[in-house]
């Protein structure tokens, strides 16, 4: 099997090591190609106007001067262009993607991008307290037992699995539980204003944790309760009853210029 791993919170991570490490526990045909600085919050942007500007760290180690897309995009078309991999690792994250935050994170979007190019595909992230990680001595513990596990399984080509672990120690991990994503587990995005040196202001977007209950039976709830979660996360969705709903709308009373 080959793996390729990438992150976004660069090449030079703690969680994209830890994840390395597990992937060399089960194949040595495994890849790093990385975003050279922390790309966190971007999702899928890619870069069109600027060029991706590649730098190799080792044989099997690209850093790459771009977004965790573009970093899986110039693995599949570039460094591993005569054998793709077949499986894209994203992670593992510092801090958890969890409920609506998938739809921000660089994490996941490589995730996604590695399944567009037909790979499967798994997004690894690791819960914090406070403002960091306390303990990735359970990440190092769980990390290639689950990644066994997961290789294993078989999922639909538009799915990729979002994995987070909580942050307890090995002894206080209580196991892990298959859940739906949950929904908003902050309060919205605000501004923060400012004067830099030169009295020019500048605005800083800021995320303040809203404790409120989180939803039961989702990555949230379960999380916050000590289980790794696993979710499928589909991303080519079209509900079918929005969709029915339109096409009546139109039948009824045709669109016409």
């Amino acid at each position: 099997m080959r793996i390729l791993l990438t992150n976004d919170d660069g090449i030079d991570a703690r969680g994209l090591a830890i994840a390395e490490r597990a992937a060399r526990a089960i194949t040595d045909d495994v890849w790093v190609v990385a975003p050279l600085h922390e790309q966190s919050g971007v999702h899928r942007a890619v870069s069109l106007l600027n060029p991706l500007r590649i730098r190799r760290a080792d044989e099997r180690r690209f850093a790459v001067q771009g977004t965790p897309a573009d970093c899986v995009i110039v693995a599949f078309q570039h460094v591993l262009a005569d054998h793709p991999p077949d499986l894209v690792v994203s992670g593992i994250n510092r801090g958890p993607n969890i409920g609506d935050d998938v739809l921000y994170s660089g994490t996941t979007a490589a995730a996604i991008e590695g399944a567009i190019h037909g790979a499967r595909a798994i997004a690894w992230s690791q819960a914090i307290t406070g403002a960091d990680v306390k303990y990735w001595s359970s990440a190092e513990h769980l990390a290639e037992p689950m990644l066994r596990r997961l290789i294993e399984l078989r999922w639909p080509g538009d799915t990729y699995l979002n994995v987070n672990f909580p942050d307890v120690p090995p002894s206080e991990f209580r196991g892990l539980r298959c859940v739906k994503p949950g929904g908003r587990w902050n309060t919205l995005m605000t501004l923060k204003h400012g004067t830099d040196g030169r009295g020019i202001p500048y605005h800083w977007l800021a995320l303040t944790l809203d404790p409120i209950e989180f939803p039961p039976d989702t990555d949230m709830s379960e999380l916050a309760r000590g289980f790794a979660t696993l979710s499928p996360i589909q991303f080519r969705r079209c509900p079918e009853d929005a969709l029915a709903s339109l096409a009546g709308a139109f039948d009824t009373k045709p669109f016409v210029v």
